[in-house]
């Protein structure tokens, strides 16, 4: 019998940490292994691709909740591929691959990629209120992606002027992973020439996939500088 390297039910399930890089994981199902069990966790809103091929005798698959019942599953005949697309809320899941032919056994590739999305994108102004002339930076810029700071794309940023029209301004494409946790990053960003007036940032993050975090906003505004005269005017 070949080694069985994945469970046979949902106890004994094999563990896999699944994260943007595509995974496969060779293992058979037969008269002595009839199901294969593998067990993961996201930890938020994810996207997950399966894909089931070499095959030599038909085997089918699925995709199961934390209860082990059947959210979707693939049932092609023969040797064809099965293949499965789904997006996950968080929470733990299995996968099971089983044989279909119950005197035939055949090897299998389980290939297997998932994308979390970024999330708790949050940042600040320097100051709320700065004079005309002065750069604009922020503070406090991070953003988290379980899948490490490398799947991260990009920071989308929009500028409103006294409630007009949104802008699409220059992107934050360069992150720093935390030495400690290299699934949170911080970024850098600034604003120069602005004129006078009341403003809203606007950002979102971007991961490799596309996949995004909900736009935040923060406010601040640009004062004139007074001149001499500005200030004599302001004090008759």
């Amino acid at each position: 019998m070949p080694a069985d390297f994945a469970g046979n039910n949902l106890n004994n399930s094999r563990n896999l940490n699944i994260n943007y890089i595509n995974q496969t994981f060779t293992d058979w199902v037969g008269k002595g292994d009839k199901n294969d069990y593998y067990s993961f966790n996201v930890s938020s809103r994810s996207s997950l691709n399966l894909i089931v091929d070499g095959l030599s005798a038909d085997a089918n698959l699925q995709l199961l909740n934390s209860n082990g019942s059947v959210i979707a599953g693939s049932y092609n005949r023969k040797k064809k591929a099965e293949t499965i697309s789904a997006t996950l809320d968080a929470g733990t899941y299995y996968i099971r691959v089983y044989r279909v032919n119950k005197k035939k056994s055949t090897y299998y590739n389980l290939k297997v990629s998932g994308n979390e999305a970024p999330q708790s994108l949050q940042l600040s102004t320097s100051k709320t209120s700065y004079q005309r002339g002065e750069t604009v930076s922020l503070t406090n810029a991070s953003v988290f992606d379980g899948n490490g700071a490398a799947d991260l794309a990009r920071i989308d940023f929009w500028l409103q002027k006294d409630g007009g029209e949104w802008q699409n301004i220059g992107d934050a494409v360069n992150f720093i992973a935390n030495s400690n946790d290299n699934r949170y990053a911080s970024f850098e960003y600034s604003l120069s020439g602005l004129s006078a007036g009341n403003y809203l940032l606007s950002a979102k993050a971007y991961d490799k996939s596309g996949a995004s975090t909900e736009s935040i906003q923060t406010s601040f505004s640009i004062v004139p500088v007074l001149t001499q005269q500005d200030l004599r005017n302001w004090h008759k």
